[in-house]
This record gives C-alpha cells, structure tokens and sequence, in this order.
C-alpha cells in the first residue's frame, strides 16, 4: 500500500517521507508511522555529535502525510501539487534522534474554494513531538471555482 502512496505524490528519492501502515478515515483524516531511520541524508550534517531530525524535516514529514488526504480523494485527484501557503503554531516540543519512531496524525480542518486549512501531529509513545497547522492551496481546484464564479457573475 506504501508503494501506492508514494506513486500518487510529487515527492522522490530522499526528499520523500511518506510514512507507513497509513489510515485515511473518509478522505478528512490521516494516520501514518514514520521511522527516522539513521541512514537519512540530514543526520550527516545536522550536528553530527548529536544527530537530530531538523524541524523544517518534521514540518515536511507531517506535510507529505496530510496531503496525501488530497492525492489519494478521487475529488482532488485531478492536483498536482498541494502548495502550503502559512505554517501556523509549529510547536516543537521533543527532539526527533535516528531510528525513533513516530506516530503521525492529521486531519482537514476546513476547505473552502480551493484553500485548505490542514493540522497534523507527531507523537512517540503517545508523547507529543510537533504539532503544526497548514494554509495550502489546491490549485486546479482554487482556479476552476473561481472561474465558475466569475462566469456566473457576468451571466446576471
């Protein structure tokens, strides 16, 4: 099933954090694991001594999981990309360290027109890691409504 996901989001190679055993509850929630598996690109060089997941990585592991909510709808399938647009409240509350496994959790808050409000978690042995919420942006589906709008404001 993992091999499925990955296919049907633009992330590859070392940049792609899709997690694991994923759960998509009616297309508005999403659970995943991820391991932070010790050969990762960033653990070389982000305080080798101490090696530690950067939190721009967790924002983007958190990120890659929750849009899969979008390229995994038959709805939103017609997107290419699900651009984020805000970060909101990252809270980093424990650090990510090589081979820890993570418990990721997310859900649609709102989406309206094409603008999504997106929320998601990471937890370790249901202790919370990182917490965010997302602004993105859908595109296709932002264009296609407005132009609906608009042609149906000239037609009055």
């Amino acid at each position: 099933m993992k091999e499925y996901y990955t296919s049907i989001q633009p992330n590859r190679g070392k940049f792609e954090f899709i997690g694991d055993e994923i759960k998509i509850l009616d297309f508005n929630s999403i659970s995943a694991k991820w391991k932070a598996k010790s050969d990762y690109w960033f653990f070389a060089d982000h305080w080798p001594e101490k090696p530690l997941v950067p939190a721009v990585i967790q924002l983007e592991v958190i990120f890659q999981n929750l849009a899969l909510l979008f390229f995994s709808n038959p709805r939103y399938r017609r997107e290419e990309y699900v651009l984020v647009t805000a970060i909101r409240q990252a809270k980093f509350l424990q650090q990510i360290t090589p081979d820890m496994e993570i418990d990721i959790k997310g859900r649609i808050i709102n989406n309206v027109r094409g603008v999504a409000q997106l929320s998601g978690e990471m937890y370790s042995s249901k202790s919370l890691v990182c917490s965010c919420k997302f602004d993105v942006y859908l595109e296709k589906e932002f264009h296609e409504i407005n132009h609906r709008l608009s042609l149906n404001k000239q037609e009055r």
